[in-house]
């Protein structure tokens, strides 16, 4: 039997774009800096606006708290005299006397600036009593952005020593142990990358999470592609780390100069890592030039890996032209390929597009798949969406084979009614 392609040209949405694609290659990607960066940018902000603490936010919080002028003009850190002295008595201050206050007295942004500027003074004093501090807080968003804090500034005068303490404490709770780790890593990859990177590998080696290995290679890579491509080339990684190291690289260079890229994947990357480092490259191609993509895909050299560089292709044009992509796939694939492609399609679209799915699915020449694929499609379109998919189902009942409607619940929720 050969392949009838789904009529999508007068599809009233086919030109439209999609949102979102739910593909478990970017979700994992998208894991990638959320801990490290998300609490280093919050971290920066507050920094900010603590060394910006002016006159009038001192009024602001004097008025709320007019019963101790004197101590919350030191929490806040704005009294002239002792900005003037600052330096000169930072040694003599008691940091965490301040930090209890701040706890227990301020509210909101106040309380998270105070709290983290302090913080960053006591780490640079003694690393260990601000981890302990940071461990007796309650857990909420600030005990994260203050462990957070405590080693990216840790990391920059102490690196060895906060990863040292880190491996002798790994029981402590696992998200801060987390945060901890993400951020010793993508903080000293900075000035030590190549010490980072072996300590976030045997961190690897002992917990299993892999993090702040990959964190760290990713800021590293965005400030020094040609080391870290050195880096990679030279330093054997075991497969989990290894993969991580030469993927991310990967995304990361070709996103910064993709020729190159392609020609470094070509030479550098070993046969058992090619497929996923063509996909890198096939999802860049794609986001920039559809047509030098297709070109790639199907050239004889890349055949090999077929399967998922057209997975990425689909999955990235589908999200932009899928009319486009679905006459490329109709004109330039032979049968097989196409089989491949509409299945494919079948699972990009499911979610967002449920009624083009179905036509994909029905595109299909295995019996079976067709009727599997269908049924699955309007199973999920009925948990999400029942009043649409019911109106869908009876507007082309004709066409759906009656052991699908069954499968769905569709004929025994129509024969109930009254």
């Amino acid at each position: 039997m050969g392949i009838k392609s789904p009529n999508i040209w007068h599809y009233p949405e086919s030109s439209h774009c999609l949102l979102s694609m739910n593909r478990s290659k970017a979700s994992t990607r998208l894991l990638l800096l959320v801990a490290a960066l998300f609490f280093l940018v919050v971290i920066l902000v507050v920094g900010n606006r603590v060394l910006r603490t002016t006159d009038e936010s001192e009024a602001e919080i004097e008025q709320r708290y007019p019963s101790d002028r004197s101590s919350l003009r030191q929490l806040l850190g704005s009294d002239s005299k002792t900005a003037q002295g600052s330096r000169a008595s930072d040694n003599q201050t008691d940091y965490e006397e301040i930090l209890n206050r701040a706890y227990s007295e301020l509210e909101g942004i106040k309380r998270q600036e105070v709290i983290l500027n302090n913080l960053r003074k006591l780490t640079k004093h003694d690393p260990q009593r601000a981890v302990k501090w940071v461990l007796e807080m309650a857990p909420d968003e600030t005990q994260n952005m203050a462990m957070a804090m405590v080693f990216t500034e840790w990391a920059q005068h102490d690196p060895e020593n906060a990863a040292s303490w880190i491996m002798q404490n790994l029981s402590m709770p696992l998200q801060l142990r987390a945060i901890a780790a993400t951020s010793l890593a993508t903080s000293w990859v900075g000035h030590q990358p190549n010490k980072a990177m072996q300590w976030s590998d045997h961190y690897f080696d002992r917990t299993k999470d892999y993090n702040p290995f990959q964190d760290a290679i990713i800021v590293w890579a965005k400030n020094d592609v040609k080391a870290v491509a050195q880096h990679i080339t030279n330093v054997p990684y075991d497969d989990a780390t290894g993969y991580i190291a030469m993927i991310d690289f990967v995304n990361i260079y070709s996103q910064e100069d993709l020729d190159r890229a392609r020609e470094w994947v070509r030479v550098n990357v070993p046969n058992e890592l090619q497929a996923a480092a063509q996909v890198e490259i096939i999802e860049e191609l794609t986001k920039r030039k559809p047509s030098e993509a297709t070109e790639h895909l199907l050239q004889a050299d890349n055949l090999i890996h077929f399967e998922s560089n057209l997975q990425a292709l689909l999955s990235q044009w589908a999200g932009t032209d899928i009319v486009a992509a679905s006459k490329w796939v109709d004109s330039n694939l032979n049968n097989a390929q196409k089989e491949m492609a509409y299945e494919q399609l079948t699972s990009i679209l499911r979610i967002d597009r449920p009624q083009l799915a179905i036509e994909y699915a029905r595109a299909l020449s295995d019996t079976e798949s067709r009727t599997e694929i269908t049924t699955d499609i309007l199973t999920d379109w009925r948990d999400q969406n029942r009043s649409v998919a019911d109106k869908w189902i009876s507007e082309n009942i004709d066409s759906i084979d009656r052991s699908i409607l069954e499968e769905v619940g569709y004929l025994g929720a129509e024969s109930a009614k009254p």
